[in-house]
């Protein structure tokens, strides 16, 4: 939180800088009759005051806010400490047991709708076990069991990646992206499978 109020006063900075130029060197200039020296420093502030506020936007402000919105969208709080699935998902990672994976699809079958269960569930297959096609599965499953088009687009656009850069079917991914784009086209990952079919 100390972190956040930090970069709050700091995106806050060159306003009052900015506010201040205006106190010290504008309004005298206004007022003692040379309104275009005026307006250059207003332009210049107004530049500053745009590249510096855009900068942090980007580097500071527009990450937390994903960070955060990501969180909320994509399954909340998700430690093993407060979470069976991801309690169990670590379980299955240290150890690399399969026989672990029916209690798991128990987990996932719960909550199905839950698209941070599908892409866990892909991870295992893929990362855990070297199982790509059975990860693919994963990914398509949780397309059909999802319950926004975002998630949809979301799961079948990694399911195109998986493809292209895991299993070497460039055609495969190509005509999966081309889908995704057709199907979700005003979704974030309906764009980018439109890119990636391009």
């Amino acid at each position: 939180m100390k972190k956040l109020l930090l970069r709050l006063l700091i995106v806050a900075l060159p306003m009052i800088a900015f506010w201040g130029l205006l106190q010290v060197v504008v309004i005298p200039l206004f007022h003692a009759g040379d309104a275009l020296s005026a307006l250059v420093f207003v332009f210049g502030g107004v530049v500053f005051l745009a590249v510096c506020e855009g900068a942090a936007l980007r580097a500071w402000l527009l990450p937390w806010f994903s960070r955060v919105l990501h969180a909320s969208v994509y399954g909340g709080s998700y430690s093993a400490a407060d979470d069976p699935l991801a309690a169990m998902a670590a379980c299955i990672r240290s150890t690399a047991d399969a026989s672990l994976l029916p209690r798991f699809m128990e987990l996932v079958e719960q909550e199905p709708s839950r698209v941070r269960a599908w892409t866990e569930l892909a991870s295992l297959y893929a990362d855990t076990f070297l199982n790509v096609p059975e990860a693919l599965q994963a990914l398509l499953k949780g397309s059909e069991c999802a319950d926004s088009d975002e998630d949809r687009a979301m799961l079948l656009y990694r399911a195109a990646q998986m493809r292209r850069t895991r299993m070497g079917d460039k055609v495969g991914a190509a005509e999966l992206a081309r889908q995704v784009s057709a199907l979700y086209p005003r979704t974030v990952y309906g764009k980018k499978a439109a890119r990636m079919s391009d």
